[in-house]
């Protein structure tokens, strides 16, 4: 799905997905998450990094999956899931990039993320960010400290050389 998709796709429950082929023997091991990354290549080949959780290992505490909305002038959260409340709502007005593209020049890049927070300095930069401070993250921070949540990864994923998403790992 996800290289067709040519998007990241979180699974939060194996058992009930129709397009996980291997259902029945994750059941049987114990392995009930799924997190599947398409990976960019300069050639036509498809690349997906998979990652297979169970309950008690779980690969974060939070998943969450951040696209530009159609202007690129907003990350919106396509995707949410936590440990501690289940399915997360979408966000379709979340972290707006017109500031930052405004404000923001190419030399002062690593300083996004302390000025705007993780997502939008991944989404803008390419790099991957992290931060011990997920409860001081713009339009996150309040549900991160809700869940008990202290750090995050935002990941940015690329496709045809730019950011197409950015995925977030909350511990």
């Amino acid at each position: 799905m996800a290289w067709q998709q040519d998007a990241t796709v979180f699974m939060a429950d194996l058992s009930q997905s129709t397009h996980f082929l291997r259902t029945q023997a994750a059941a049987e091991s114990g392995i009930t998450r799924g997190l599947a990354i398409p990976c960019a290549v300069t050639t036509n080949d498809n690349y997906v990094v998979t990652f297979l959780s169970a309950a008690t290992t779980p690969i974060a505490r939070r998943v969450e999956i951040w696209a530009p909305d159609a202007a690129n002038e907003s990350m919106v959260r396509r995707v949410g899931f936590c440990d501690a409340s289940g399915q997360l709502p979408l966000l379709a007005d979340g972290l707006a990039l017109g500031d930052y593209k405004a404000t923001m020049s190419h030399s002062a890049r690593t300083s996004w993320a302390a000025t705007w927070g993780v997502i939008a300095s991944a989404c803008m930069s390419g790099v991957p960010q992290i931060t011990e401070h997920a409860f001081d993250e713009p339009v996150v921070g309040a549900s991160a400290k809700a869940a008990g949540l202290q750090s995050m990864l935002a990941m940015p994923v690329m496709s045809e050389g730019v950011v197409a998403e950015v995925l977030v790992l909350y511990f």
